[in-house]
């Protein structure tokens, strides 16, 4: 026989207490948004941690993200230009294919990813590719065709002991020591 405490527990007959599972708890967005989405080389906090998911859940996530971009978004424009239509669309149909979506309140795993790691137009880089040759900071980029000539490099002059007296040296005159007076 199960009876009821004015507690609110549920107990049996015998004086046991009937625990009931506890419902899946929701998580809340958090006050800001981790900028690594699953790997963090230096050991801050992902995306993935705060959402509380595996990597393989994590990566099922993304594969839903990355279709849905390519359903519903305009990857030449940023997250912020995207139609309110597309926007809604986009979140609607993530939220409807993942399972996990009542997970969370509102949507905030799915509009963080795509905001800050979704293949839009925001996440590509900014400045031309380098070209070899050119200047930096420079859009037309054009190779010099003049020819710079490497540094005249200077070789250390090597130290030999002699023992006795020192050759003399080509090109140079010779020292007082060496002329005809000295030697006599």
């Amino acid at each position: 026989m199960i009876m009821s405490c004015m507690s609110g527990a549920v107990t049996h007959t015998l004086g046991e207490a009937l625990v009931a599972p506890d419902p899946p708890s929701v998580i809340n967005r958090p006050r800001q948004i981790a900028q690594a989405a699953s790997i963090s080389r230096n050991g801050h906090n992902t995306l993935r941690d705060q959402m509380n998911l595996t990597v393989d859940e994590f990566n099922e996530f993304v594969d839903l993200i990355d279709e849905s971009t390519d359903l519903h978004l305009d990857v030449s424009l940023p997250w912020k230009q995207q139609s309110p239509g597309s926007k809604t669309a986009h979140i609607n149909w993530v939220a409807r294919e993942w399972g996990l979506a009542s997970n969370y309140t509102g949507n905030w795993p799915i509009e963080a990813y795509t905001i800050k790691h979704a293949k839009l137009a925001s996440r590509q880089a900014s400045t031309p590719k380098y070209i070899p040759g050119g200047k930096k900071g420079s859009p037309q980029r054009k190779s010099h065709s003049t020819r710079v000539s490497p540094a005249k490099i200077t070789r250390p002059k090597s130290r030999m002991i002699y023992v006795g007296r020192r050759p003399p040296v080509l090109g140079r005159a010779p020292s007082r020591s060496l002329t005809p007076e000295a030697i006599l």
